[in-house]
């Protein structure tokens, strides 16, 4: 139930992510170095045991800060207690990579991490580098 949830809540973000965001759009031009992905990140690890990195080029930072229900940043998703990483849409305008977390509230096994994965229709690994 945990995971139909988290998926719906990811539907309906992935709705309003999306959004061509281009050189004019002020917060892509405003994000420090070192940034992981045009939209940012999304870190709830400590409520969701999840980290997302948007880092397909149409996302746009300011609809990912506005819809993030954990902590908005510019910095890549931490490795730390991290079991798993899938990768959506892989190489596309609208790749995320999924961070899954031992620790937290809902923390993942590799086995529940990779089911999410699947119904993510992602691309799952045991790295998360």
């Amino acid at each position: 139930m945990r995971i139909a949830g988290q998926l719906v809540l990811l539907l309906m973000l992935s709705c309003s992510l999306v959004g061509g965001g281009s050189v004019d759009d002020p917060d892509l031009n405003n994000l420090p170095s070192g940034t992981q992905g045009p939209g940012g990140v999304c870190d709830n690890s400590t409520d969701l045991s999840k980290c997302i990195n948007y880092s397909g080029s149409d996302y746009k930072a300011s609809s990912i800060k506005q819809n993030c229900t954990g902590t908005y940043g510019a910095s890549a998703c931490s490795s730390d207690s991290c079991v798993s990483l899938c990768t959506v849409g892989g190489g596309q305008v609208n790749e995320a990579k999924h961070y899954f977390y031992s620790t937290g509230s809902s923390p993942y096994t590799a086995d529940t991490a990779k089911a999410a994965c699947v119904d993510l229709s992602g691309v799952y690994s045991l790295s998360c580098n």
